[in-house]
């Protein structure tokens, strides 16, 4: 029975630390991409280049891509387009995450809390601007080489993957597969035709 005891309390101490430096993790990475996009000397180009290299090690975007289009829907694609899928979608995530916090003037972002369950980890954040606050909660997995990486994120209480598959289940079940990818492709060419008038 000692040992039993033993081990929760262990066990409970383990992931008290986690908690406290996925916590700690956030708020420095989420003060970095603040700091660069209050530098006004470097381009948006620049700006989303530094962003990218704050954060990039912290998102599993491949699974991120499996988890929106769904079991089913993955398994319809080939070897190639899978990986042009997963190729497409981080780029298409990315490029939302950089149009999103550019949004960000004068906002305040705190990490506020972190819950475990199991496995999983909830790190909750907050924007606060002067009118409004906005609450994101990063979720994280442990994977099995016991890195802690971003699987989904909840704005305002809505995921952001449950999103993404609602959609991309419209596009699936009204043609094949390949549409998605095409549709991919064109918020790329969008997004890229916008960067011209930075």
């Amino acid at each position: 029975m000692k040992q039993i005891i033993i081990m929760v309390m262990l066990s409970i101490s383990i992931f008290a630390n986690i908690t406290d430096e996925l916590k700690k993790d956030l708020q420095n990475r989420s003060d970095k991409v603040v700091t660069i996009l209050k530098n006004k000397n470097l381009s948006k180009e620049e700006q989303n280049s530094k962003i990218d290299a704050t954060i990039k090690d912290m998102f599993d975007y491949e699974l991120m891509a499996k988890l929106s289009i769904g079991k089913d829907g993955w398994n319809k694609l080939k070897t190639k387009e899978q990986e042009e899928y997963i190729e497409l979608f981080t780029e298409h995530i990315k490029n939302s995450y950089y149009e999103k916090t550019h949004l960000l003037s004068d906002e305040k972002v705190d990490v506020t809390d972190a819950k475990e369950t199991k496995s999983r980890v909830y790190v909750t954040t907050k924007i606060q601007g002067v009118k409004d606050t906005l609450e994101l909660v990063y979720k994280f997995y442990r994977t099995k080489t016991d890195n802690w990486l971003v699987y989904d994120i909840e704005i305002a209480g809505v995921s952001i993957i449950q999103s993404y598959r609602t959609q991309f289940q419209e596009i699936i079940q009204d043609s094949n597969p390949l549409k998605l990818i095409e549709k991919l492709k064109e918020l790329k060419k969008s997004y890229d035709d916008r960067k011209l008038l930075y």
